[in-house]
């Protein structure tokens, strides 16, 4: 009798287990218990001697920027750079953008960016060798985006699965950028307007179809911008099911990135024009002074303390890019950081919770 009830009492925890199991993965993205059966492989990044070294990589510095230290020096170029709720930092490489002595993937550090694991594919099928985003959640939900597609992870990337429900046909391999509201809900920029994804785990289209959009930012007010490709900035405050044109600059209308920092101000960058900042959620806007005689800016960032960086070429042609640091306002800068001539441009920033500065190297023309 005891070993019956024995019996039966552990299927009973069994069949429990395999459903808390199976509920605790059928967030979001929507996806199986089967896909998230085997962990992702990370192997640890050891630095490359410098005559192998390549041009982009990863550098921090723990001294509010007066000294800096390359910690990846073999990897391809990046464009996104964030820190999870877990304190984990996560970096992505360009997969188009490779070359002799570059290796592509997820970069992962788990010591404030000192050193660094790499995830190029998963057991699910995931390849993140090519990621032009990387966003989180309050829930911990992480989605990474880029060349390869769109995959999710609820635990904080070591296993990863695709997401495409409701996505055309290439669509999943279009997406620009990736921006998360204070409700979990996630957004993507594409090429052809902005998608949301659904507590279902379906992407589905919000508007602004057939502009070729840059960049997303959910503002801390719940309101969404839209960065464009040529046709300036975008604002919705219904969660894209209506858009208007708030801003527009003379020429050339490319934005190339849209940031809020910790008092609620909004910063972006245009190409040809320089860095605009918002004071009232993205309704109005006014051009800043930044530093050089004509200023490409290529990346922008904001902390917790509310200061803002930002990436600046002296163009034409770009001799070096510098990181400077304001801490009013963008009313002045200071020069934290220069890059010098060649290919090599800063693609992103991040402040980890510890101040520690996280800077990813790109390519001059990206």
């Amino acid at each position: 009798m005891k070993i019956v009830l024995a019996l039966v009492l552990g299927m009973v925890i069994m069949s429990y287990s395999s459903r808390r199991v199976m509920g605790s993965m059928s967030g979001q993205a929507g996806t199986s218990s089967a896909e998230r059966a085997s962990r992702c492989d990370s192997i640890p990044v050891q630095l490359k001697p410098k005559d192998q070294m390549s041009n982009y990589g990863i550098l921090r510095s723990a001294d509010n920027g007066k000294t800096w230290t390359k910690v990846v020096n073999d990897s391809g170029a990046i464009d996104s750079i964030i820190q999870d709720r877990s304190g984990q930092v996560m970096a992505g490489t360009l997969g188009a953008l490779i070359g002799r002595d570059m290796h592509l993937g997820l970069l992962k550090s788990n010591d404030d960016g000192r050193t660094w694991m790499r995830t190029t594919s998963c057991p699910s099928g995931a390849d993140l060798t090519d990621l032009r985003s990387i966003a989180f959640a309050p829930n911990q939900t992480l989605i990474a985006a880029g060349g390869r597609g769109i995959f999710s992870s609820e635990d904080h990337g070591h296993t990863w699965t695709r997401t495409k429900e409701g996505l055309e046909e290439g669509a999943e391999s279009n997406i620009q950028s990736l921006a998360v509201s204070s409700q979990s809900v996630f957004f993507a920029a594409t090429y052809d307007g902005a998608i949301r994804l659904s507590n279902g785990g379906k992407w589905t289209r919000i508007g602004l179809n057939g502009v070729p959009l840059n960049t997303l930012l959910a503002t801390s007010k719940g309101t969404l911008l839209a960065g464009s490709g040529g046709k300036g900035i975008y604002r919705s405050t219904n969660d894209g099911l209506a858009w208007k044109q708030i801003l527009v600059a003379p020429g050339r209308n490319w934005v190339g990135s849209i940031v809020s920092d910790s008092k609620g101000r909004v910063y972006s960058i245009i190409a040809d024009h320089g860095i605009y900042r918002s004071d009232d959620d993205g309704i109005t806007w006014r051009k800043l002074q930044i530093p050089g005689k004509k200023p490409v800016a290529y990346a922008l960032a904001a902390d917790a303390r509310g200061e803002v960086f930002a990436a600046i070429g002296d163009c034409c042609p770009v001799q070096k890019v510098v990181l400077f640091r304001s801490a009013d306002a963008a009313a002045t800068w200071t020069n934290i950081l220069e890059v010098p001539g060649g290919d090599a441009a800063i693609g992103a920033i991040a402040v980890t919770r510890t101040d520690s500065i996280i800077v990813g190297l790109t390519t001059v023309g990206d």
